[in-house]
């Protein structure tokens, strides 16, 4: 029994090691930041190491819309905020989540870049029509790739990109929740 009660303290002591771990150099940092934007009330974005103990991924793991203005913008500036808080950190990938659910993901070289701009205040429309071509699928294939062409061309093409980004990372997502929801309302 007392060797069951020794594992189990060390099991905890080791947990909580792992969780405290997390939330003094990902979590905190990327909550404060975004607290400071009262523009992010009611939308819970959270960061933490892939399973805990994964440091050199990160997971940027969006959670709750409790508003129903929350849009692509709001959340693309949140992504933004959360690579300045991290911007001295380094990891391997991002991996953009909904509710646990990894969908796309980031170089880690990129994100450190993209708090580094962000922090600099680099044009965040730049920053907005380039992030699709930097978004990757979970095997590792580009997502979006690089547009070419006409300035018009690429630039809208561009914004297209960004929607179709936040659509598959959390909007059908929140659309699909929405729809399911009033389907089970009763009528009054």
């Amino acid at each position: 029994m007392k060797k069951f009660l020794l594992i189990m303290s060390c099991t905890l002591l080791v947990a909580g090691l792992f969780l405290g771990f997390n939330i003094a150099f990902v979590s905190y940092p990327v909550k404060q930041e975004l607290e400071e934007d009262e523009r992010n009330d009611g939308i819970t974005l959270i960061a933490y190491h892939q399973y805990l103990i994964n440091y050199s991924t990160l997971v940027l793991d969006l959670r709750e819309l409790r508003t129903s203005q929350a849009s692509p913008l709001d959340i693309t500036r949140m992504l933004f905020q959360s690579a300045k808080a991290l911007k001295d950190k380094k990891f391997g990938k991002i991996i953009l989540s909904y509710r646990g659910s990894a969908k796309f993901f980031l170089d880690g070289d990129y994100f450190k870049d993209l708090g580094e701009e962000f922090s600099n205040n680099q044009n965040p429309l730049y920053l907005m029509r380039t992030l699709p071509q930097n978004v990757k699928a979970l095997d590792g294939t580009p997502e979006f790739g690089e547009r070419s062409g006409g300035i018009i061309y690429v630039m809208t093409k561009q914004m297209e990109d960004l929607q179709s980004l936040h659509r598959r990372w959390w909007s059908n997502d929140v659309e699909t929740a929405h729809l399911i929801e009033s389907l089970h309302q009763k009528p009054e």
